[in-house]
C-alpha cells in the first residue's frame, strides 16, 4: 500500500511537470499506462483547469472509464466544462447504467443535447433506465444482455455470447 502511494506522489509531480511544460504526448504517454482510477485520483488533485486539460487529452475509451471513478466535485466541473458533443461520444462508450448515472447528473438541456447526439435506440435505453431512481434495481441494472432462443444449441449460445463480448464491455477475459 505505500509502495502504491508512493508510485501515485511521483506520478502527481511528473504531472504537474509536464502540465507546466506543456508536454501534451508525454501526458498522454504517461496516462496510458495507468488504471483510469488512478487516473481519476491524479486529475481529482488537480486545479479545476488542470483537471479539464488533462480528461480533454483522453481518448474516448478511457475517458469513459476514469469519468466514473471521479469524485462528484471533480466529474461535476469536467461535465461543465465539456462539450455536449463529445460527452456524447463518452456516454456512448459506457455501459448503460453507467451512463445513465452521467446523465442524470446533467441539466435538464445538456441531458437532452448529449441524448440527441446518441444512436436513438441506445438514447431511449438510456431514458428507460433514468426512470429508475439510482439505489434501486432499476437503478443499478444493465439494458445490455445476451438472449438466445430456448431451442439453441450449445454453439449456438456460445457463439451468441462471443459475439456479444465483441460488442459490450460486460464480459472480460481472464489471464
Amino acid at each position: 500500500m505505500k509502495k502504491q502511494r508512493e508510485e501515485a506522489i511521483e506520478h502527481l509531480g511528473q504531472l504537474k511537470d509536464l502540465i507546466r511544460l506543456n508536454r501534451e504526448f508525454d501526458i498522454i504517454d504517461l496516462l496510458s499506462s495507468l488504471h483510469p482510477a488512478d487516473i481519476a485520483d491524479l486529475i481529482d488533485n488537480l486545479k479545476e483547469q488542470e483537471k479539464l486539460r488533462l480528461f480533454s487529452l483522453l481518448d474516448v475509451e478511457k475517458a469513459s472509464d476514469v469519468i466514473t471513478e471521479l469524485s462528484d466535485i471533480s466529474r461535476e466541473q469536467i461535465l461543465e466544462g465539456i462539450s455536449d458533443k463529445k460527452l456524447a461520444e463518452i456516454v456512448d462508450e459506457m455501459e448503460s447504467d453507467d451512463a445513465a448515472d452521467v446523465i442524470a447528473e446533467l441539466s435538464e438541456d445538456q441531458a437532452k443535447a448529449v441524448l440527441d447526439e446518441i444512436e436513438p435506440e441506445e438514447s431511449e435505453d438510456f431514458k428507460e433506465l433514468l426512470k429508475y431512481e439510482e439505489d434501486t434495481a432499476g437503478g443499478i441494472m444493465q439494458s445490455e444482455l445476451v438472449s438466445v432462443n430456448s431451442d439453441a444449441t450449445i454453439n449456438n449460445a456460445l457463439s451468441a455470447v462471443v459475439q456479444a463480448s465483441d460488442e459490450t464491455a460486460l464480459f472480460h477475459s481472464r489471464s
